[in-house]
């Protein structure tokens, strides 16, 4: 939304429900796409490690029969998930995707608040309130805001 000088606090809601619904959407996007390629998501990524060839895997096998521990060399055995429900997998792939598509928008989440409490940073410069976040007690003015008084003469050591 653009600066017209003062918004109203209807106009500051308006802002931020259209940052959530970006938020949201961005959300939902990318837990789709992870729905759709699950053969990427689950074989590629989360079930990687599982497999005797991932380099991890391999690496700890060199060092293992370098240092003769055997017992490094893992995952020689295909590893085998077993489900309990009728529909366990099915929701086990909807919970992973929604989970996917969270980590795949943080950064999109991110700068959409950022954006927003942008806009809450200038109206706390503007209004002189930003003051405190950057001033140390010694150089703030206590007598802009009488409420904070407690605070101000508030000592950790006093029990």
């Amino acid at each position: 939304m653009e600066e017209k000088g003062e918004m109203t606090f209807l106009q500051h809601l308006e802002e931020l429900r259209w940052h959530i619904i970006r938020s949201v959407l961005a959300v939902v996007v990318f837990g789709i796409l992870a729905f759709v390629f699950k053969s990427v998501l689950f074989d590629k990524i989360l079930m990687a490690p599982s497999n005797e060839n991932f380099w991890t895997n391999r690496m700890l096998c060199e060092l293992g029969q370098r240092m003769n521990i055997q017992s490094l060399c893992i995952n020689k055995n295909p590893l085998v998930l077993q489900n309990t429900q009728v529909s366990g997998m099915f929701v086990a792939h909807i919970k992973i995707s929604i989970i996917a598509g969270l980590v795949l928008a943080f950064p999109v989440v991110f700068y959409e608040f950022w954006r927003e409490l942008g806009g809450v940073e200038r109206w706390c410069n503007d209004s002189n309130g930003y003051e405190l976040w950057q001033a140390s007690p010694e150089t703030f003015d206590w007598n802009q805001w009488p409420e904070l008084k407690d605070i101000r003469d508030y000592n950790i050591d006093d029990k």
